[in-house]
């Protein structure tokens, strides 16, 4: 959790940074930090660029985000879209199944 709230927050202070054209020049740590941590560094996904603000290095925020925290947010945000998407519907017909019973 407080790595969700560290990545929002970073982004929206860095709100007003142009966002580099390329993603390598973001801040990263090196592999062997993730390999001696037991975590997996995640690749670049390119849906939510506003997050990639987060890891920012010149901007407002003391400590900037990984690439990979960033990462983990934009699955996390991906995948409940879909969880709400389908779980409005499936309440929907559950209720009508309760009521007309």
């Amino acid at each position: 959790m407080k790595e969700i709230i560290h990545v929002f927050s970073s982004a929206f202070a860095n709100w007003r940074l142009k966002l580099r054209s390329q993603q390598f020049e973001l801040h990263e740590l090196e592999r062997e930090q993730y390999i001696t941590n037991g975590e997996e560094q995640l690749l670049y996904i390119p849906c939510f660029r506003f997050l990639d603000k987060a890891s920012i290095e010149e901007g407002n925020v003391k400590s900037p985000c990984t690439v990979t925290q960033v990462q983990k947010l934009k699955l996390f945000c991906g995948m409940f879209i879909i969880w709400v998407v389908l779980l409005i519907p499936s309440a929907f017909c559950a209720e009508v199944g309760t009521i007309f019973c």
